[in-house]
């Protein structure tokens, strides 16, 4: 009988430790979870504003001759240049650019889109908390 109430025992403290862990590792991958990109299209309407560690994705579109230059100007060390991509869905009038940031720090940061066309030059404020 004392040998039954012992394996019990143990079984309970081997269930509770596996259960322990199991809620550790939950806990664990949810704190590692990123933050989802915040995408912007066309000319916000005040400044942009992401997380230390989150992307920023902005869609830069021209019709007729000219693109937006690669590297961007930055103002402030709030945020990185990741990189330029083309996205597959192209407008035949002109040229459609994908650039990707990361906040890297708080405060604000200015970008500069300088085009080689005639179109003028786009500036976007971005504050990182």
């Amino acid at each position: 009988m004392r040998e039954r109430s012992g394996r019990g025992a143990m079984t309970r403290a081997v269930s509770t430790t596996l259960l322990v862990v199991a809620c550790l590792a939950s806990v664990e991958a949810c704190s590692r979870t990123s933050i989802a990109p915040l995408a912007a299209y066309g000319v916000p309407l005040g400044a942009l504003s992401i997380a230390v560690g989150q992307e920023l994705q902005l869609t830069m579109r021209t019709i007729g001759p000219g693109e937006y230059v690669s590297p961007p100007t930055l103002a402030g060390s709030a945020i990185v240049f990741l990189d330029l991509s083309l996205p597959p869905a192209q407008v035949p009038a002109g040229v459609t650019q994908l650039f990707r940031f990361k906040g890297v720090a708080p405060g604000q940061a200015i970008i500069r889109f300088h085009n080689t066309g005639v179109h003028p030059d786009v500036t976007d404020t971005v504050v990182v908390h």
